[in-house]
């Protein structure tokens, strides 16, 4: 077994050559979580960047659509 966030699961399942061998089984028990882009502590610039990009693709519906397209999943949610 593996503990993966549902989106991974989906996706990682739909790739698989055997994917009818495995299943997701949702656990109401574990905490949902939140995910977050790594950078240096200090590169302000970089996070301003970053944030202003992910509101853009929120805002333009881009975020949707590659949430869509890769992970098959309907989201355009940032977590604010």
């Amino acid at each position: 077994g593996i503990l993966l966030d549902e989106v991974y699961a989906n996706y990682y399942i739909a790739h698989m050559t055997k994917s009818k061998d495995y299943q997701v089984i949702q656990n109401d028990d574990v905490p949902m979580d939140f995910f977050a882009v790594g950078m240096r502590k200090g590169d302000k610039t970089l996070r301003k960047k970053v944030n202003a990009g992910l509101v853009r693709l929120q805002k333009n519906g881009g975020l949707r659509r590659l949430n869509e397209k890769w992970f098959g999943q309907d989201s355009n949610y940032l977590g604010k």
